[in-house]
């Protein structure tokens, strides 16, 4: 979705009653409920049972290959914080892990070992 959301961005969204022209909304992609897609409206298309919406990625050449249904959006885009994405992905790194958490986890046992060995040699 770049330039509008740069890569790596955390973005929240939130339910709306509708959605218009140039909405930026995320959706459940249609045969993988767990997937997220994040994308532009450029077309809405107006029936008696609902809308259906025809989106594109900002950078993407093609719309996408089905319209989206009402049910299907989880909400439109109220915010995005560009880089926050990459913090959390390297928050989940295993090494990142070890050396935030668990290296000074290590020394502040190993501190507090120290402590009651000279308490009890004392």
């Amino acid at each position: 979705m770049e330039p509008a959301i740069p890569k790596m961005s955390l973005i929240a969204v939130r339910p709306q009653s509708s959605y218009h022209l140039n909405d930026i909304i995320t959706y459940r992609y249609q045969n993988q409920p767990n997937n997220l897609i994040t994308h532009r409206i450029i077309e809405i298309a107006k029936y008696k049972l609902g809308n259906l919406y025809v989106v594109k990625g900002d950078n993407n050449k093609n719309i996408d290959n089905y319209p989206v249904s009402s049910q299907e959006i989880v909400g439109k885009v109220v915010l995005v914080l560009p880089k926050i994405g990459r913090l959390l992905e390297l928050g989940l790194n295993p090494i990142v892990l070890i050396g935030l958490f668990y290296i000074p986890l290590g020394l502040i046992i190993g501190k507090l070992i120290a402590r009651l060995c000279l308490r009890e040699s004392i």
